[in-house]
């Protein structure tokens, strides 16, 4: 075999190793933070879409909330709102 041919399937190799062992560690990162992931998706969900803007506020950064408190956030808030609202009354009927 030439000594190309040889490195190249060596290198390969490794990335494919290297890949292997990669996806192995962020699983077993990821499973540490499934629980809390999931406790906080299970008490937020029902607040973003009950569309109760005082509700949504305290999950707001900073920086989003005071998006949120100008003349665009404010429309932009409605207009998903009402458009998400009349869509759900209308997969209703």
């Amino acid at each position: 075999m030439s000594s190309v041919l040889n490195r190249s399937l060596i290198f390969v190799t490794l990335m494919v190793l290297g890949l292997v062992v990669y996806t192995q560690w962020f699983n077993i990162k990821a499973e540490r933070f499934e629980k809390t992931a999931l406790l906080y998706i299970e008490k937020t969900l029902p607040v973003v879409t009950g569309w109760q803007f005082e509700q949504f506020r305290p999950l707001l950064s900073p920086a989003a909330r005071s998006w949120f408190e100008s003349d665009k956030g404010r429309e932009l808030y409605r207009l998903f709102s009402h458009k998400i609202v009349d869509d759900l009354s209308y997969d209703a009927q």
